[in-house]
């Protein structure tokens, strides 16, 4: 019953497509004021709503969008961001790549290149990149949440030993 309410709270405020207020929120559902308070002061805690402006009015959260977008396949992601890269590209006359973080791992899945043909550029390739290994993975770092960052800068869930090298470390600075 508990993630029931939740949930209902998460689509409220996801099919509102604006920053909800928890009187609206509550108006919505039909749970006493308390309950939904401490409802979305759950879904706040947990990233998957936030305040953008500081008020009692909620949008959801980037952790939720996050989870979200995880669970498109690189088809879908591709799709939606390859319009944009392509626009990137050409107005920046460089080369601009997508890339996902997957098991420990990051993996560039696309990449748009300038169109001009007098104008050289760097491909870097598709596929995986350990996190010590590319830009495209100190960005990810970057944005992540600290937890994240420091199970990056521990080495801890690494991949497989012959993928990471062994004398590079890590610091907050470097991410």
């Amino acid at each position: 019953m508990h993630l029931d309410r939740l949930i209902t709270i998460l689509e409220i405020v996801a099919v509102a497509g604006r920053p909800v207020s928890t009187t609206e929120i509550q108006k919505a559902t039909g749970l006493p004021k308390p309950t939904c308070y401490r409802l979305i002061q759950t879904l706040q805690d947990q990233g998957l709503v936030e305040a953008p402006s500081g008020g009692g009015r909620v949008v959801i959260g980037e952790r939720l969008i996050r989870i979200a977008l995880l669970g498109k396949s690189d088809v879908d992601v591709r799709k939606a961001a390859g319009p944009l890269l392509k626009s990137a590209a050409s107005h920046f006359r460089e080369t601009v790549f997508l890339a996902r973080f997957r098991n420990s791992q990051v993996e560039i899945i696309h990449a748009e290149t300038p169109e001009d043909p007098a104008r050289a550029f760097v491909h870097p390739g598709l596929g995986v990149r350990p996190m010590h290994a590319c830009s495209c993975s100190k960005a990810i770092a970057a944005f992540a949440e600290l937890e994240f960052q420091d199970k990056i800068i521990s080495g801890s869930g690494n991949p497989p030993e012959n993928q990471w090298c062994s004398k590079v470390e890590f610091s907050r600075q470097d991410i």
